[in-house]
């Protein structure tokens, strides 16, 4: 009877146990350096092997990547406001309509249901039917006047869908209301910067009715003011 240790784990096993002929062990016997592994640790030996290769590519690939960074040049922007504007084109979904009706005897949430529902009858009259994400009324409170109301869609085509079709129906002549596309925080700060030269010049004495802001520009009779 033949016993066999094996060189990883020193573990002894006979030859007929592990499916070795006599012939076998004589072979092994002879061959000089041999070494002889069991089934375990042969497992164990593939593993270590996978991780060492797959150790290796890794480094190559995180060499490669190291040097790709480094060719990318970088470019700083010199303010945190600019890097959000870059990317804030939420006002994209939204569309601004004038001309609705405000309660002011009711409480906030129930203005607010009440402006919606009045927004999609608006919009089924453009026979249309997006889906409002949120609307809200902005601008000073003043009793007796509408303020704005922006409305954000689910998507940039139902909002310029609706602003299209308004104009197509002629909804202001028709119904009284006003719907604009949104704007982004730049033409926010000019709209604002338009009002406030507006009001300035309505309480130097100008007849109110001479100014209009269209474009997100401003006009005495026709001609345009300089901020």
């Amino acid at each position: 009877m033949h016993l066999l240790s094996y060189d990883r784990c020193s573990g002894w096993f006979q030859a007929t146990c592990i499916d070795l002929s006599e012939a076998d062990v004589e072979t092994l016997g002879r061959v000089k350096g041999c070494r002889w592994f069991c089934s375990k640790c042969d497992d164990q030996l593939t593993i270590q092997e996978s991780l060492a290769s797959n150790t290796d590519k890794l480094s190559l690939l995180t060499t490669k990547l190291e040097t790709l960074v480094e060719k990318v040049p970088f470019v700083e922007s010199t303010s945190s406001t600019s890097k959000q504007n870059i990317y804030d084109d939420s006002y994209k979904f939204e569309i601004r309509i004038t001309g609705i009706c405000e309660d002011d005897s009711k409480p906030e949430f129930d203005r607010q249901l009440q402006d919606k529902d009045k927004i999609e009858n608006l919009f089924k009259d453009l026979n249309c039917n997006p889906l409002i994400k949120d609307c809200r009324r902005v601008g000073k409170k003043i009793p007796g006047k509408s303020r704005k109301l922006i409305v954000t869609l689910n998507s940039i085509w139902d909002a310029r869908t609706i602003v299209s079709k308004s104009i197509q129906s002629r909804l202001y002549q028709s119904h009284g209301v006003l719907i604009l596309p949104g704007l982004s925080k730049s033409d926010l700060e000019t709209e604002r910067a338009l009002l406030r030269k507006r009001y300035e010049l309505i309480q130097s004495g100008i007849e109110k009715s001479s100014l209009k802001i269209r474009n997100l520009k401003l006009y005495q009779d026709g001609e345009q003011v300089n901020l």
